[in-house]
């Protein structure tokens, strides 16, 4: 399952909501308070703030932020989907729903291969009983579906800005 959120009237203040009323056009709006997620959900990779918890400490350390190991997870988070009414911010990773949810334990096999190998494995095995990861969320949601205050500050930040320029043109 791939995660997506996304943005809708949840963060519509009364001021926005009658700024708005006053553009036809609220797409660019909406893709304004979707880039600001965006720009959040990157950013919480290094700053614990932006996050809606802590992350669960890894067992080894190797000086780089978690999550970062390749940057892939950290460079997939996007605007999936735009329309005037409503924007949604996902990541195309495969394995972004088990950081960001977490994941029970599971059992690994081998598929293409009649075993598992990886450097520093004893010997090749069948199976591997994976123990489960714990919830990391990087995207600024709690697992209700809150988003963060700093992220919710942010992101009316960036709808009021966009709103005020269209207005003044």
């Amino acid at each position: 399952m791939k995660p997506t959120l996304t943005i809708t009237r949840d963060l519509v203040t009364p001021e926005l909501k009658r700024m708005a009323a006053q553009v036809s056009n609220k797409r660019p709006v909406l893709e304004a308070m979707g880039l600001a997620l965006v720009s959040v959900t990157q950013r919480a990779f290094n700053d614990a703030s932006l996050r809606p918890s802590a992350w669960a400490p890894k067992k080894t350390s190797d000086g780089r932020p978690l999550l970062k190991r390749s940057g892939l997870l950290w460079r997939s988070a996007r605007i999936v989907a735009l329309d005037g009414n409503s924007v949604t911010v996902g990541t195309d990773r495969p394995y972004a729903g088990a950081h960001q949810f977490g994941s029970r334990p599971h059992v690994i096999r081998a598929k293409n291969k009649r075993a598992l190998f990886w450097p520093g494995a004893s010997h090749p095995v069948r199976q591997v009983n994976h123990p489960g990861l714990p919830a990391r969320p990087f995207f600024p949601f709690d697992a209700s579906g809150n988003m963060s205050p700093a992220a919710a500050a942010r992101i009316r930040s960036a709808a009021m800005a966009k709103l005020q320029a269209m207005l003044r043109r």
